[in-house]
């Protein structure tokens, strides 16, 4: 933000310091204050730009955030293994986010509103019929050097010389006035439109820092519920042992013949779980 050069001059007090002689001082006073009106249009054009950047920024911002909000509406279930506290406390800082980024849009708007109270050049200075009348006077009586200066036009020391450009001097005393004029309230309009953006900027920057740390939080819960730990295998899946040795031979007959061997022996009851694979 700017800053006046110095203090403003108590009413009229401006007028009178204006009471000059010298064509050249006054020359070189009205081009400096024209500078000054052309300056704060050069800056009233560099605040729009940024108030419109700000409001295009936050506009974008505000409608990835509504997205992000309906989807968690639709997909509750991402908050599902949360504890109550955490899902209280996400859904806190999303309001507070979406009313950070609409509070920032509304400065912005605020700066680029359309306003009533700025100045231009009055045409009724301008072309003021006394103004003017005076002046064409003054640059008539350096033509003619023998006519006289009426009394009614004074200066700091008594009558005006019939010196070259007097009527113009005279003339831009009054407009200077004028063009500070303008100048001071057009400074006040753009020095509360330049604080309505920088609280708009601190807002946003707020809205992102907000938004940056609910997405970190949900990324973090979205890939912890991917990826979960492997499972044990229950006993229920070990492989059974290998079949038991067979029976034990029958007794001799008494033929001697040898009996014929029993029925083999029932399927080993210990299970057999794999084992890990070692590289």
């Amino acid at each position: 933000m700017h800053t006046p050069p110095s203090p403003r001059l108590p009413p009229g007090e401006r007028k009178a310091r204006l009471v000059l002689h010298s064509t050249a001082l006054v020359e070189d006073l009205y081009a400096i204050a024209k500078e000054q009106v052309a300056s704060e249009a050069a800056r009233d054009l560099g605040l729009t730009s940024k108030a419109v950047s700000l409001l295009t920024a936050s506009g974008l911002a505000l409608t990835v955030a509504f997205t992000f909000g309906s989807l968690l509406i639709q997909h509750p279930e991402v908050l599902s293994g949360l504890f109550w506290l955490f899902k209280y406390l996400l859904t806190v800082l999303y309001c507070l986010a979406l009313l950070l980024g609409l509070a920032a849009s509304a400065f912005a708007l605020s700066a680029v509103r359309i306003r009533s109270d700025y100045v231009a050049i009055s045409e009724e200075n301008v072309f003021n019929k006394e103004l003017l009348a005076k002046a064409d006077e003054l640059d008539l009586a350096h033509i003619d050097t023998k006519a006289a200066v009426p009394e009614s036009s004074p200066s700091p020391h008594g009558l005006l010389p019939p010196m070259p450009d007097a009527g113009t001097a005279h003339f831009r005393r009054f407009m200077i006035d004028h063009l500070w004029d303008n100048y001071f309230n057009n400074f006040d309009i753009h020095e509360t439109k330049a604080k309505w953006i920088l609280n708009g900027q601190k807002l946003f920057v707020g809205f992102l820092m907000v938004i940056a740390s609910i997405g970190i939080t949900l990324g973090v819960i979205i890939l912890s519920q991917r990826n979960p730990a492997a499972p044990v295998l229950p006993a229920t899946q070990c492989v059974a042992g290998p079949p038991g040795p067979p029976g034990p031979v029958g007794p001799t007959g008494p033929s001697g013949v040898r009996g014929s061997a029993g029925p083999p022996g029932r399927r080993g009851e210990y299970a057999v779980c794999p084992s890990p694979v070692t590289k």
